[in-house]
């Protein structure tokens, strides 16, 4: 079995190239994690400022919308009062 003094140095050289190189692309995998975080936030930021908290915000009337429960089941056609 070859042992680390029986490798020619373009080996070893190309070895540590490689470990080099990978700890570059972790770190470049690391900084784009950081910028789409970034990215986020930015886009969260500014769809805040730009839509408020009110369009956040899931109020009763919304849930009258998805919810048949909450509806009244009045018949079409009649007012208020009973009278058509």
């Amino acid at each position: 079995m070859p042992t680390a003094s029986d490798r020619p140095d373009n080996m070893l050289h190309s070895v540590e190239a490689l470990l080099r190189l990978i700890e570059a692309r972790d770190a470049e995998v690391a900084l784009l994690k950081l910028m789409v975080q970034k990215l986020k936030l930015q886009l969260a930021r500014r769809n805040r400022a730009q839509f408020g908290a009110s369009s956040e915000r899931f109020e009763d009337a919304q849930g009258s919308l998805i919810e048949p429960h909450r509806v009244s089941r009045r018949p079409v056609g009649l007012s208020q009062t009973g009278t058509a």
